[in-house]
């Protein structure tokens, strides 16, 4: 009984405890759910309080919190609320488009696990393509970048607060920046945030809450602010970083100099402070505030909590890596009291104008600091800015100081706000024929001739180049568009096609022509069956987000032996496929390319809205539902964000969606944005000319859409479309930029990096306001290039690329086009060519008729046409027996999908997010899927998968080994040192050309062979030509461009990047003129600019090609020899001189630190780390490269960072500064630190991290004898400042941890130091 009485007292003690233990639970629960409840309703009532300010017809989320004197602002305790009057952005007075409820026109979903997150506090639909959007993504949809791009800074939040730093150029086209070089602005205590507080069209209020009601951080970012501001109450704020103070360990307080350390107290209203990188920054808040300092690391720390009225707290950057005008600290201190809460953007489109502005008001929605004078705010803008500004304002801005900022937009110049900055844009003119170009279609000749025959048939078209015989009226959409099955992008494309060929029809006065209803009955049907409710590929309205995406279709046609059906259920919306497959529809239901995909619906819609009016009205709540998602002109608008693509402070869209991506925001067809306004544009100018009830409407999205379309060209013109000597990224190399991302632009597209592609990309499609985008300047500097890459390139014809080299050249020559497009073959414009399956012949000859320089009689007809034999429909297949047998495992033991087939787009292995096609090649190297054969002879690598029937051996590839004798001309051999196959006159990975390229292709790659396997048949010595051996010339007159039979004429650009041996001397092209056929006295040379060459330097500091000369073998094994033998043997070798010539020689007078903005050789020009000066060579301050890896034509004509040159090792397999993978990690770096704290393994010299280097592919790695170099270095140290002593210690330190004995290995190269040394070391 005592024991049984004992248990039951432990149970109930047990029992009692386990009570306490859920009751303290329960209370720590409770009190949680009381501060999210208060929370709640703080903000319930802030919106209640929004309301009752007047603006009850307006939704309280539209609306943001704003007061001009922030220091009238209180929280009341009693409700929790804060005061201050209200105002509502400019897009929320516009009326919004449509009253139908979305729901009763398509299905709707709840996004579940890929909802927005609880960070948006403002209410209705959230921004998914927005330029900050990155900082709030999903974590079920990756890790969010937590960066977001203020302008001219880097915003980086964190749990405390915010790392601001300033990009900084590593290459041409690519900018970087780091947490540790930047400085940290935030509050102490336990914080939760950021939210998304309020938002409009160019600034964005990042909050952060503290535990208790009242304590709050928020930051109010603006694009184009020069400061990052802070607004604190009931928090202490600090500010600090990774570096240390620069010597003196000094600040600046109120300008005096005040010894910083051991937390010593300052008191004032400004502080100036230097870090070790010599950058310079400056704090800036309320007169009087006290802080404490601290050194290494640095850190001010408020001494007092912000009181509950708040404080506000700026920083800005005094001085970088850029020079700066001493008068920017006075215009900083000048404008520091007054800050903008929000953009003020609007537009102004009246209903005539051919002119529309763009207006941001910074100025009237700016809060004042008080103890600062009343100031106006500054701003910053860019070139993209500067451009449209009158010509006044433009003055006045290009007159004001230098800033610190440049970065891969260019260079910021300073704004103020005193008035708005207005953006004056040209509109596209479209009036009574709503689908025709500047220039009207000749009344007759040959061209209107051509279009009625490719149209309708006639003796010079058998056939109009999609289908053996067939002209384009009886052109049939393939049946899964008809029934609505399928991707909503390729669809779109082929709609719009139809669409297209109708309007021109209708302008070749055809309209009463039966074929004519035909067209327009197949494109209304079709549209009706992608617009309809129980469409067998539905649109659906997504609540969680607020947009339509499209569900996405499991594609299933029984290899083409049954009717094309999608084999997901779509009656059930959650269960789509594209709300779970971010790869499905091109990452549609993730809200990618919205504005790609339904651009070619709109653009269709109009055309029917034209012909068939009453067929629009029918069906307008879907048409405009479609433009609401991705052009929606208010935001009033409770289901849909405000033009959900663009960028308004750039003027371009961002094409990436809600996905993450490690670069951030990207776009790539910058001309497919471009269409997708126009057709808005379009679409509304046909309701505008009805003159009916609907006009209003009609003249809304005209305006509208000419607006956003103009913002696209100009912007997508400049930012895409590179020029020699611009002000935006003119040493980038390349003519155009296949993707932008928000850091790094790319020259390559989602399916390969060939010339061609890039090229191709940025014109689809082919409608009139092309001709507003691709610009006769741009075209003539870069066309003969793009014409080399596509003719000396197999896969651009057989893609269905090469189409577009004629569009190009029409710019330039018309009756040179009109021989391109004669030349195609006859599956040109064919349906299975994903590229050209959206244009026609009828409309390419309409692109070529309606060119300003149009001179109809110097074209020729075509031949005669002979019969052409019809091939079989598309998406049918005669015989299931020819796509090859089912296999697991195909030839070569390569694995085998059997879902796909030749020339389809398919997923690159491993990379579902990149699509490619046929004979293209995927990021790892791999040749595609669908490709024909297993191999070709353009990818590094064979195919990893194969779709069916496309495993078989390559006919053309005949390995043909140097040493085996001559070599057919053109054939398929290796390039120099690899085992990358090359053929005709292609270009190999060193530059030099193909080996058995012909003797035509001489001058046609950055260096002529190094190797020749044809027996001399192909190799012609290089001969400079000169106006001696061309013969005198006119002026702008056709000649042929050196060493290639390639014609060029006025001011055009040779394909090797050299004017036009006719051209004038004002002509600008990436290289300097070589070859001139102009008569001496027609045009003298400049006088060239003195310039003293730098004296040679010793032999020991060449720089090695990146691929040198085989030299001669050692007949030791490296790898028998000891760790000291071996490293003798390396440290003694002489190193190779490369290509380009030795190492520049130190400049004394003019030290810099590495990557400093400084001096190019022509004392005008500005360059910074690896740029390229005007004259080629790389900048004096780049660090130390291995020759061929900079992307400059030659390398420095002077150093000016004063660096001990290193022995270069090993070839380089990367660019210093490239994105690769960190070793052993999945993560991908640059110029940082991998995760496990080793340097990045493509990181430049000097690079500071925890430990060195695991692998190096840029061949720079030291190894070289050190005696007297640590003496020499500290004595070169008194020169350099503290940063260049991080960097040079670092250096040190990892030869020391070499010199030790420890073998570093890598698939690079191998390095081995001995330990004799250490200790010196």
């Amino acid at each position: 009984a005592e024991a049984a009485e004992a248990a039951e007292a432990a149970e109930a003690a047990e029992a009692a405890e386990k009570e306490t233990k859920e009751e303290k639970a329960e209370k720590v629960q409770d009190e949680s759910d009381e501060l999210r409840a208060e929370q709640k309703k703080l903000f319930g009532q802030l919106k209640e309080r929004r309301l009752e300010s007047g603006l009850e017809t307006i939704a309280p989320s539209l609306c943001l919190l704003f007061d001009s004197s922030s220091h009238k602002e209180s929280v009341d305790p009693s409700t929790k609320t804060v005061s201050g009057s209200v105002t509502c952005p400019a897009s929320a007075s516009r009326p919004t488009l449509g009253n139908v409820e979305v729901q009763e026109l398509f299905k709707e979903v709840d996004r579940g696990s890929a909802a927005p997150s609880d960070v948006f506090l403002q209410s209705g639909p959230r921004p998914t393509n927005a330029w900050w959007s990155n900082t709030f993504i999903n974590k079920n949809l990756g890790s969010p970048s937590n960066f977001l791009t203020q302008m001219p800074y880097i915003i980086g939040s964190d749990k405390k607060g915010v790392h601001v730093m300033q990009p900084f150029m590593t290459s041409p086209g690519m900018e970087e920046f780091q947490h540790g070089l930047g400085v940290f602005l935030g509050a102490e205590g336990d914080l939760t945030g950021p939210s998304a507080d309020a938002w409009d069209e160019a600034c964005v209020t990042l909050t952060y809450r503290g535990p208790s009601p009242g304590q709050a951080m928020t930051f109010p970012s603006c694009r184009g602010s020069a400061y990052v501001t802070a607004e604190l109450r009931g928090l202490k704020p600090f500010i600090s970083s990774d570096l240390p103070l620069a010597v003196p360990h000094e600040i600046r307080v109120d300008g005096k100099a005040v010894a910083c350390g051991n937390y010593n107290f300052v008191q004032g209203k400004e502080i100036e402070f230097t870090l070790s990188t010599g950058d310079s920054w400056i704090a800036f808040f309320p007169p009087g505030m006290g802080w404490t300092c601290e050194k290494q690391p640095f850190r001010l720390a408020a001494a007092e909590i912000a009181p509950a009225r708040g404080v506000v707290v700026r920083l800005a950057m005094l001085k970088g890596k850029t020079p700066v005008d001493a008068s920017w600290g006075d215009l900083l201190r000048q404008h520091a009291g007054s800050y903008p809460v929000a953009s003020g953007a609007d537009y102004v489109a009246h209903i005539n104008s051919e002119t529309a502005q763009v207006i941001f008001d910074w100025g009237n929605h700016r809060r004042n600091i008080p103890g600062y004078p009343q100031s106006d705010v500054l701003q910053l803008v860019w070139p993209n800015h500067v451009s449209l500004l009158s010509e006044e304002e433009k003055n006045r801005v290009n007159s004001g100081p230098k800033t610190p900022f440049k970065d891969l937009r260019g260079e910021s110049k300073v704004f103020i706000a005193s008035a708005p900055l207005v953006l004056h844009y040209e509109l596209y003119p479209i009036a009574t024929e709503e689908f025709a170009g500047r220039n009207p279609i000749p009344m007759d000749g040959l061209l209107r001739e051509m279009m009625l025959e490719a149209l309708k048939g006639g003796e010079h078209v058998a056939g109009a180049k999609y289908d053996g015989a067939k002209t384009d009226s009886e052109f049939q959409l393939p049946e899964n568009v008809k029934l609505a099955v399928g991707d909503t992008y390729f669809s779109g494309k082929l709609l719009a096609r139809l669409a297209r060929l109708v309007a021109i029809a209708h302008e070749l006065d055809q309209s009463n022509e039966a074929f004519f209803e035909e067209m327009l009955s197949q494109l209304a049907d079709s549209m009706e069956k992608w617009l309809e409710k129980g469409a067998k590929t539905p649109f659906i309205y997504d609540k969680s987000w607020g947009g339509l995406v499209s569900c996405g279709c499991n594609y299933d046609d029984c290899w083409g032996s049954c009717a094309p059906k999608c084999t997901n259920d779509v009656s059930q919306p959650a269960s789509c496929p594209a709300l779970h497959q971010a790869g499905q529809n091109f990452g549609n239901g993730f809200y990618n390319d919205h504005h790609f995909h339904y651009g070619y619906f709109i653009y269709s819609a109009a055309v029917l809205a034209k012909f068939r009016p009453d067929w629009e009205r029918h069906w307008r709540p879907q048409i405009l539902t479609l433009i609401r998602d991705y052009a929606n002109p208010s935001s009033a608008d409770s289901k849909f964000p405000l033009a959900r693509h663009k960028d308004w402070f750039m003027g371009f869209s961002w094409a990436g969606g809600i996905k993450f991506e490690p670069l951030g925001r990207n776009q790539e067809s910058v001309s497919e944005a471009i269409n997708s306004y126009y057709a808005v544009a379009c679409y509304g100018t046909v309701i505008a000319n009805r003159g009916d009830q609907d006009m209003d409407l009609g003249c809304q999205l005209r305006q509208l859409g000419r607006l956003l379309t103009a913002m696209e060209v100009h912007s997508g013109d400049m930012f895409w479309h590179v020029r020699p000597h611009a002000e935006v990224m003119s040493t980038y190399g390349r003519p155009t930029v296949g993707i932008m991302w928000e850091h790094v632009a790319l020259h390559q597209t989602w399916f390969g990096g060939s010339g061609w592609a890039v090229e191709g990309i940025q014109m689809l499609p082919v409608v009139p306001v092309l001709e507003d985008f691709l610009k006769k300047d741009w075209v003539q500097n870069h066309f003969l290039e793009y014409k080399v890459s596509c003719d000396s390139d197999p896969s651009c014809s057989k893609l269905g690329w090469s189409w577009l080299v004629c569009i190009q050249q029409a710019v330039l020559s018309v009756k040179d086009a009109f021989e391109c497009l004669r030349r195609l073959d006859d599956s040109a414009f064919s349906l299975r060519s994903p590229a050209a399956s959206g244009n026609s012949l009828t409309n390419s000859l309409y692109w070529f008729a309606t060119r300003s320089d149009l001179t109809p009689t110097d074209l020729k007809a075509w031949p005669k046409a002979t019969q052409v034999i019809t091939t079989p429909s598309p998406g049918k297949t005669a015989s299931l027996q020819h796509l090859g047998p089912i296999r697991r495992f195909g030839r070569h033991g390569v694995r085998m999908n059997n879902r796909c087939l030749k020339l389809s787009d398919v997923a690159c292995p491993n990379v579902p997010s990149i699509r490619c096609i046929g004979d293209s090649c995927c990021p790892d190297g791999s040749l595609c899927p669908s490709a024909p054969y297993y191999s070709n002879p353009l990818c590094k690598s064979p195919k990893k998968i194969a779709c069916r029937g496309t495993d078989g051996h390559n006919p053309a590839i005949k390995r043909t080994p140097e040493k085996d004798g001559p070599c057919p001309v053109g054939s398929a051999v290796f390039c120099p040192g690899t085992m990358l196959l090359c053929q005709q006159d292609q270009c190999c990975p060193d530059g030099s050309l193909c080996p058995s390229a012909p003797l035509s292709a001489t001058g046609r790659c950055l260096k002529d062979k190094v190797h020749d396997c044809t027996g001399g048949l192909g190799q012609k010595p290089a001969e400079k030509q000169s106006y001696d051996v061309l013969g005198e010339c006119q002026v702008g007159a056709p000649v042929k461009c050196p060493n290639s039979n390639l014609k060029c004429w006025g001011q055009m650009c040779c394909a090797d990047g050299r004017p036009c041996p006719s051209a004038s001397k004002s002509t600008k092209c990436w290289k300097e003129k070589e070859v001139d056929c102009l008569p001496k006295e027609a045009e003298a040379p400049p006088p060239a600019e003195p310039f003293e060459e730098p004296p040679e330097v010793p032999r020991d500091h060449l720089e090695r090609s990146r691929y040198p000369e085989e030299p001669s073998v050692d007949p030791v094994d490296p790898q028998a020899r000891s760790g000291e033998d071996h490293a003798e043997h390396v440290r003694t070798e002489a190193p190779t001189t490369g290509t380009t010539g030795a190492q520049a020689e130190c400049d004394e007078s003019r030290k810099c630190v590495m990557g400093a903005s400084v001096l190019c050789p022509d004392k005008k020009s500005r360059c910074a780390g690896m740029g390229c000066c005007p004259d080629g060579s790389l900048c004096p301050s780049a660090p130390t490269l291995v020759a061929g890896t900079s992307g400059c034509p030659s390398p420095k004509a002077y150093d000016c960072t004063c660096v001990a040159k290193p022995v270069i090792v090993g070839h380089a397999s990367c660019l210093v500064g490239a994105s690769v993978r960190c070793p052993g990690s999945s993560q991908n770096c640059s110029i940082g630190c991998c995760p496990d704290g080793s340097t990045c393994p493509s990181a430049p010299l000097g690079t500071v991290c925890p430990s060195p280097k695991k692998e190096d592919c840029t061949g720079q790695t030291m190894i070289r004898k050190y005696e007297g170099f640590a003496r020499a270095a500290s004595a070169e140290m008194r020169h350099f400042n503290p940063f260049a002593l991080v960097a040079l210690a670092t250096v040190l330190v990892t030869v020391a941890a070499l010199a030790k004995g420890r073998q570093r290995r890598s698939m690079y190269l191998t390095v081995a130091s001995s330990e004799g040394e250490a200790g010196e070391a």
